[in-house]
């Protein structure tokens, strides 16, 4: 649940198409227009989530 919390700190898909970035699910860190990146606020919250949620590794 905390994961799923946080992937909505900003505008959804943009924490998901991230943190799937982040993970190498997909060969991007820059989505599509209309979608902006995720702030570096946004990046940290959702990199920690992911680390609690055993996904990755902290770095």
């Amino acid at each position: 649940m905390p994961l799923h919390r946080h992937v909505f700190c900003d505008t959804n898909p943009i924490p998901v198409t991230w943190a799937c970035a982040e993970l190498g699910l997909i060969d991007t860190s820059m989505p599509r227009l209309p979608l902006i990146p995720l702030d570096a606020s946004g990046q940290d919250q959702v990199r920690e989530a992911l680390f609690k949620a055993e996904l990755t590794a902290r770095g």
